[in-house]
């Protein structure tokens, strides 16, 4: 292996250990002639492997209306979008995928018109596996019940539990943006629904915060508390002593001991 890559390989053992998957589109006519004589193969396994980790490992963002955007496409050779990067998700989530206009997306992002298109495809098919939920407008709002929870809220959480790209951390109780240089959520502070507010809302303004690890942030602060539950039993906000809430909570890590 050549050494420059062993970082790059490092990381991506402890990135599958936590059981994140990296969802691609490799698209045919990018990758169909490495190994002929116009390309050689080492050229192309380069050029191929080099546009992956790019695109897992070390994402690059660009401004749109409203903050940034993930940029989702790396070229090989002169196909700008060769490959495509369609989702992460956690080998706990149930994510439903469609495949649309030449790109694959998670449904729940998908507007009413492409919905249509899908309850159309699907009908088509025999058995009619989703036949409860064909209606769009049930769709959009089943979506986050039925395709993207993970888990019956209560189980226990284990240190590097990943929602997107946050990972909790059980050493110190909070929430660390893996790309976020250092940023990280202190779910100690995290006591009642104006504390909430103010941790979130401190972050809303960073360059590398995109709509997506909004939703993700969100996703992991309701695992972690069950914030309707907690913080608006019956409607009414409360405070609790998020401490010992979180020690009861979150499975800390294993100690570390010395060698032998």
């Amino acid at each position: 292996m050549v050494p420059q890559f062993l970082p790059h390989y490092q990381e991506l053992l402890e990135r599958e250990s936590l059981g994140n998957i990296n969802i691609l589109i490799v698209r045919d006519d990018a990758i169909r002639d490495i190994g002929s004589a116009n390309q050689e193969t080492s050229k192309g396994q380069k050029e191929v492997g080099a546009a992956v980790l790019n695109l897992c490992l070390h994402p690059e963002f660009e401004p749109v209306a409203g903050g940034h955007a993930r940029v989702k496409d790396a070229s090989i050779f002169n196909h700008s979008n060769g490959i495509s990067w369609a989702d992460e998700v956690h080998s706990s989530t149930v994510r439903v995928f469609a495949w649309l206009g030449n790109c694959l997306r998670p449904i729940s992002e998908l507007p009413k018109e492409s919905l249509d298109i899908v309850k159309e495809a699907v009908d088509q098919q025999d058995p009619p596996a989703l036949s409860e939920y064909y209606d769009p407008a049930a769709v959009l709002d089943k979506l986050d019940d039925i395709f993207e929870k993970s888990e019956e809220f209560g189980s226990p959480l284990s240190d590097g539990h990943r929602w997107g790209r946050w990972i909790l951390r059980a050493g110190n109780l909070s929430l660390e943006a893996e790309h976020g240089g250092g940023h990280y959520v202190d779910l100690e502070k995290i006591k009642d629904s104006a504390s909430l507010l103010r941790e979130v809302l401190k972050l809303q303004n960073k360059c590398w915060m995109t709509p997506r690890d909004f939703k993700y942030l969100f996703s992991a602060l309701d695992e972690v508390f069950d914030l309707q539950n907690e913080f608006f039993p019956e409607g009414e906000s409360r405070t609790i002593d998020s401490r010992t809430y979180l020690l009861n909570r979150i499975i800390p890590p294993p100690a570390v001991t010395g060698e032998e």
